[in-house]
C-alpha cells in the first residue's frame, strides 16, 4: 500500500486503504498519518474522512473526529456510520440530548433497522446509560417482533440493569436458528442465570452450545465462571489450565488474554493470589506489552499484598498507554485508600474520567478521594452519582455510608450500608467476610457514632 501511494501520488486511494490497514492493526496514530494525506490529495473523499474520524475518535480527540465526520456528512448526508459516529461522540461528551437527534436520524436512512437499533443500543452501553439501551431494544422489538438482535440487545441492558431474570428470559428467546447470535445469548443467558444463584440451570444452558464448539474460549470461560459461582473452583480452574494449554498448543494467541485474566481471578477467588500472577507472567511471555494482561497482573500483585508491585506495574503500563484509563483509576484508588499522595491522586482519577466521564467505578475513586480530603459534601455527589450508574456495588455503599455520617445524615448512611450488605453476593469470598464484618461493625455503632468521619 505504501508503495501503490507513492506510485500514484494524486489518487487519494493508496493513503486511503493505508489509513485502513493500519486502523486494523490498531496504530491509530500512523492511520492518521496516512489519511490526513488521503484527504489532502482529495478533500471530497468521504470514505478517508470518515476513516480518519475513526483514527481522531481511537486517539481520543474526539473534537477534531467530529469536525471530519461532519466534512463526510456533508458529502454523503444520509451515510448511517457517520450518523452512529456523531451519536457516539455527543454520548462521550455527555450531551444525551445531541446524540439522539443523530441517532434518530440514523434511524431514519437505516437499510437495516434492528441491525441499527441495535448499534444504538450498544452506543447506549458503552455510555453507561442501560435504561436507554433497553428502550432503544424494545422500541424496535415493538417495531420488528422478538428478532434475535435485539432480545440479545434487550437482555445485555437488563443484565446492565442487573435485572437478571427478566434478561435471562431475553437471551432464553433466542434460538439456535439464529446461528452465531445464539452461542452468545447462550454465554450470556449462562451468565445471568449463574448471577441470580440459578447455578445448575446456568450449566444447562451452556451444554448445547458446547457440544456444537467444544474448544470456543468464550463458552469455556464462561463455564468456568459458573462453575466457580457455584462453589466448584478447582474444577474451573482445571478447566482454564486445559484451555489455556490448547489454545498455546494451536497458536490461537487472540483469545489468550481473555482465559487466563479469566483464570487469574478465580485462582486470586480461592485465596491463590500467588499462582493468579504466575498465570499471568506465562501468558504474558507469549503475548508481551498486552495491556489487558499487564493490568490485570498489576491487579494480582495488589490482591497478594503487594501494593508497592502493584502501583509500579501500572505505571509501566501507563508508560506504554498514557490514557489506559483503569490503571489511571487504580493508582489513584490506591493512594486514596493509602490516604497518601491525595492531591496526585485525585489528578490520576480526574484524568481517568476525563476519559471514562460516566464510569461509576472512577466517580467512586474520585468521591473517596474527596472524601479523604475532607470535602464531604463533593464526596456525597459524586458518590451518590457512582450509585446511580453502577447499581448496588457494596464498596460505593460502603463509602457512600461514610461520606453520609461525615454530614450527620445517620439515617441515609445506614441505608447505604444495609444496601451495601444486600449486595455482597458477587464479591470475592475475602471481600464479603471483610466488608461484612465491617459494615455490621458500623451499623451497630451507627447509634452512638459521632459527627465525624468513620475510622476505616
Amino acid at each position: 500500500l505504501e508503495d501503490a501511494a507513492i506510485r500514484i501520488p494524486r489518487d487519494s486511494a493508496g493513503f486511503r486503504e493505508m489509513g485502513r490497514a493500519l486502523l486494523d492493526r490498531r496504530e491509530p496514530s500512523r492511520a492518521a498519518q496516512a489519511l490526513r494525506r488521503a484527504v489532502a490529495i482529495d478533500p471530497a473523499d468521504a470514505e478517508a474522512l470518515r476513516l480518519l474520524g475513526r483514527a481522531r475518535q481511537a486517539l481520543r480527540r474526539d473534537g477534531e473526529a467530529r469536525e471530519h465526520y461532519l466534512a463526510a456528512l456533508r458529502l454523503e448526508p444520509e451515510d448511517g456510520e457517520t450518523l452512529q459516529a456523531l451519536g457516539e461522540i455527543a454520548l462521550r461528551a455527555g450531551d444525551a440530548g445531541g446524540a439522539r437527534e443523530w441517532f434518530a436520524r440514523r434511524l431514519r436512512v437505516a437499510a437495516d433497522l434492528p441491525g441499527a437499533r441495535l448499534q444504538l443500543a450498544f452506543a447506549w452501553l458503552d455510555a453507561g446509560l442501560p435504561a436507554d439501551a433497553l428502550a432503544t431494544a424494545r422500541e424496535g422489538i415493538a417495531e420488528s417482533g422478538p428478532e434475535p438482535r435485539l432480545k440479545l440487545g434487550e437482555g445485555l441492558a437488563l443484565q446492565e440493569l442487573r435485572r437478571f431474570e427478566e434478561a435471562a428470559a431475553a437471551f432464553a428467546a433466542v434460538r439456535p436458528e439464529a446461528g452465531d447470535l445464539w452461542f452468545a445469548a447462550r454465554a450470556s443467558l449462562a451468565h445471568v442465570l449463574s448471577r441470580a444463584g440459578r447455578h445448575a440451570e446456568a450449566e444447562r444452558a451452556l451444554e448445547e452450545p458446547l457440544a456444537a464448539r467444544p474448544r470456543d474460549p468464550r463458552l469455556l470461560t464462561m463455564r468456568a465462571l459458573v462453575l466457580d459461582r457455584a462453589g466448584r473452583g478447582k474444577q474451573a480452574q482445571s478447566l482454564l489450565r486445559r484451555a489455556l494449554s490448547d489454545l498455546q498448543q494451536g497458536g490461537e494467541g487472540t483469545a489468550l488474554p481473555h482465559v487466563a485474566e479469566t483464570l487469574a481471578s478465580i485462582l486470586s477467588r480461592a485465596g491463590r493470589p500467588e499462582d493468579a500472577v504466575e498465570v499471568l507472567r506465562a501468558t504474558l511471555a507469549s503475548r508481551p506489552g498486552d495491556p489487558s494482561l499487564l493490568y490485570a497482573l498489576g491487579a494480582a500483585h495488589e490482591r497478594a499484598g503487594r501494593v508497592d508491585a502493584a502501583v509500579a506495574q501500572m505505571r509501566a503500563l501507563l508508560a506504554l498507554d498514557p490514557e489506559h484509563a483503569d490503571a489511571l483509576n487504580f493508582i489513584g484508588y490506591v493512594y486514596a485508600e493509602q490516604g497518601t499522595r491525595l492531591e496526585e491522586a485525585e489528578e490520576l482519577i480526574r484524568r481517568a474520567l476525563d476519559l471514562r466521564p460516566r464510569s461509576g467505578h472512577i466517580l467512586d475513586s474520585l468521591g473517596w478521594v474527596r472524601y479523604r480530603r475532607g470535602d464531604f459534601v463533593a464526596a456525597v455527589e459524586l458518590l451518590e452519582k457512582a450509585d446511580a450508574l453502577s447499581g448496588p456495588d457494596p464498596t460505593i455503599l460502603d463509602h457512600l455510608g461514610d461520606a453520609y455520617l461525615a454530614l450527620s445524615r445517620r439515617a441515609e448512611a445506614a441505608a447505604a450500608w444495609r444496601r451495601a450488605l444486600g449486595s455482597l453476593g458477587e464479591e470475592d469470598p475475602a471481600d464479603q467476610v471483610r466488608l461484612r464484618s465491617s459494615l455490621e461493625r458500623k451499623l451497630g455503632a451507627l447509634p452512638s457514632a459521632g459527627a465525624g468521619p468513620v475510622a476505616r
